[in-house]
């Protein structure tokens, strides 16, 4: 069959179909090598560099060298080769040789070929997760070192699929503290998972909602505080609050329960100063005050000259 493809591959036409793809893959995981080609597989021969690693034509697929244990396997529709449990020394260059019909009776095919740059880098790590509060959810991270495209999945201990985007899960704050979350990254073809008990998240956290409630009443019990005592302060200029409240405010005097409702004139009523100033108007004099108190005491104490005297009638 060697000798076949030979041939064939001399008189094939200039323009048969060619690929080369550079794959990267880890220790111990799955890589599959997928060429591209036209028409129906008829041969296939998988090589490593010069050496044969599996060969199909048309019956039997047969492995070669360290592939003959089973880690390889050869897909005869599709022609892609699949590596398991890759090893240091799978890197290298591989071809294929696709002998494939084009269609046309009087020929017997044409080959085409893919070449597949393979590189192994170290043991594939499961990723690590944390948790933390943002807004009113509980996220989880799914952090890992591989810059390749990844493609994440999130479950609960039980496999129930939880809802993610990408690195990121969010779980209410009311969520089973008894799960576990789990985060499954496929690369390359291979599949690794992390894991996280729900029980080492902060509790802490869990509670920064209802403080921030009892942080907003607050505020509000403050404002209507404040509403209340400007308010009394205004009544109390205005006088219209109780004096036992008025004396209980900033500038409030004490006073006796009597003195509150009793008002005692300290000076004449106005009509009677008035209806004196009108008779000494009439008079057309204003008396001096020290004239009155002369006459005052006239009055008061009488001259004893000024008495008439009295005879008694014994002696007429």
């Amino acid at each position: 069959m060697g000798l076949m493809l030979m041939v064939l591959a001399l008189c094939a036409p200039a323009g048969f179909a060619q690929c080369q793809v550079k794959v990267s893959g880890f220790l111990g995981t799955r890589n599959v090598f997928s060429p591209t080609f036209e028409g129906k597989i008829k041969e296939i021969t998988w090589k490593k560099e010069s050496n044969k690693v599996a060969e199909w034509s048309g019956q039997v697929v047969q492995y070669y060298g360290s592939f003959m244990s089973g880690r390889a396997r050869l897909d005869s529709l599709s022609g892609s080769l699949t590596i398991q449990r890759a090893q240091d020394g799978d890197a290298g260059t591989y071809e294929v040789e696709i002998l494939a019909e084009d269609g046309d009776s009087s020929s017997s095919g044409k080959i085409q070929r893919c070449r597949f740059d393979f590189s192994v880098t170290g043991p594939l790590l499961p990723p690590d997760l944390n948790c933390t509060v943002v807004g009113n959810k509980l996220h989880i991270f799914c952090h890992t070192d591989i810059s390749k495209e990844l493609t994440y999945s999130w479950h609960y201990s039980n496999m129930d699929e939880l809802i993610g985007q990408n690195n990121t899960a969010e779980l209410p704050l009311t969520a089973d503290r008894s799960q576990k979350i789990y985060c499954i990254i496929k690369v390359s073809g291979a599949g690794i998972n992390g894991s996280l008990s729900l029980d080492v998240c902060p509790e802490v956290n869990l509670i920064q909602p209802r403080g921030r409630n009892g942080f907003i009443a607050l505020l509000f019990f403050v404002a209507v505080l404040i509403t209340l005592i400007v308010t009394a302060i205004f009544l109390q200029k205005k006088g219209l609050l109780p004096g036992w409240i008025s004396s209980r405010l900033p500038g409030g005097k004490a006073r006796h329960p009597e003195e509150q409702y009793t008002n005692k004139p300290e000076t004449e009523p106005i009509h009677q100063i008035k209806n004196e100033q009108d008779s000494e108007a009439e008079d057309g004099k204003t008396p001096d005050k020290s004239e009155e108190d002369a006459s005052g005491k006239d009055m008061k104490q009488p001259a004893v000259e000024d008495q008439p005297e009295l005879v008694s009638s014994s002696d007429k």
